[in-house]
């Protein structure tokens, strides 16, 4: 399963950014962050996984890390496959790099799904998203979510 997702090399110089430059890529961003918490409502893998660079690294909330749009797509679609899944981000601060291609959002995140008991849990915590930006487009290169209070798992 391979998703049409940019490659993204390093990140190149470029002179430095205007203010309402760097404030329009914020701007892309949250609207970036707006598709991807819809992609989660509607279990829309294609429209999540179009945001991933080819080679993204996700750290998912359990510490187990996946590498490539095909990994993390595929470890995705098993979450999408519950039928008590949810899950959103809130968004905190968006900082892009000036002069850079780089960016980084921070915020909270809540994460629901079933149990094998048929029981619900759910889980929140902080994540940490780095995007490069390539040809003209915001991507994400990697995702790391902290786990850090649950609800509904014998776990917590």
């Amino acid at each position: 399963m391979f998703f049409a997702a940019a490659a993204v090399s390093a990140p190149r110089p470029q002179a430095a950014e205007s203010q309402p430059a760097a404030q329009s890529d914020v701007e892309a961003i949250r609207l970036a962050r707006k598709d991807l918490n819809d992609a989660l409502a509607s279990r829309n893998l294609e429209l999540y996984a179009s945001y991933w660079t080819r080679d993204a690294t996700v750290v998912w909330a359990g510490g187990e890390i996946r590498t490539g749009i095909d990994d993390n797509a595929k470890r995705l679609a098993g979450t999408f496959a519950d039928p008590h899944f949810s899950g959103m981000r809130n968004t905190k601060e968006i900082e892009v790099a000036k002069g850079s291609l780089s960016a980084s959002e921070s915020g909270n995140w809540v994460w629901s799904f079933g149990l094998k008991d048929g029981s619900v849990a759910s889980y929140r915590g902080r994540y940490l998203v780095m995007w490069h930006k390539d040809a003209g487009q915001w991507r994400i290169q990697s995702e790391l979510y902290v786990w850090t209070s649950c609800t509904g798992d014998t776990g917590c």
